[in-house]
């Protein structure tokens, strides 16, 4: 005959201890002591901006002649670019719900396509960033920039994603 009493007085103790032990904020455990009930009270903080807000948007794609300029995009716009930039053709794209499309043909250098979801920025080896501020389904705001942040390379990032090629 075997002696089992051991373990089942084992069993039996491990299940008694968890149910003692166990307690929570603001009650009363099992073994009759008070536990203490904790109070948090947070109060929002609010900042100022000092910065102005951005200028409002051009709806004339020639105001971007210098690629210094805010442009507001729905629907395909060809952006006339000076010279110096090496750009035969500047066309941006938008399609709802975020998508911006970029066609670029480049006099001193190959054709860049790109297509980037959400807020992000292209940057173009030959001089020329555009940063996309905002995007929704009625358009996008671009800001244009005459610097790159490659001399070698085209370069692009996107919140949503994207495909340069």
């Amino acid at each position: 005959m075997q002696k089992t009493w051991p373990a089942l007085t084992l069993l039996a103790a491990a299940l008694l201890a968890q149910g003692c032990t166990t307690s929570t904020a603001g009650t009363a455990s099992a073994q009759g002591t008070a536990a203490s009930a904790t109070t948090t009270t947070t109060t929002p903080v609010t900042t100022t901006s000092t910065s102005p807000p951005p200028a409002p948007a051009d709806a004339d794609p020639a105001a971007c002649v210098n690629a210094d300029c805010r442009l507001q995009v729905s629907g395909t716009v060809l952006v006339p670019l000076d010279d110096r930039f090496g750009c035969a053709q500047f066309t941006v794209t938008h399609s709802a719900p975020n998508k911006v499309d970029f066609t670029v043909i480049r006099t001193r250098m190959n054709a860049v396509r790109a297509t980037l979801m959400g807020t992000g920025h292209l940057a173009l080896a030959n001089g020329i960033t555009v940063t996309i501020e905002q995007v929704d389904p009625s358009g996008a705001v671009l800001r244009f920039e005459p610097r790159t942040d490659d001399p070698t390379r085209d370069t692009a990032r996107a919140s949503e994603g994207l495909r340069l090629y």
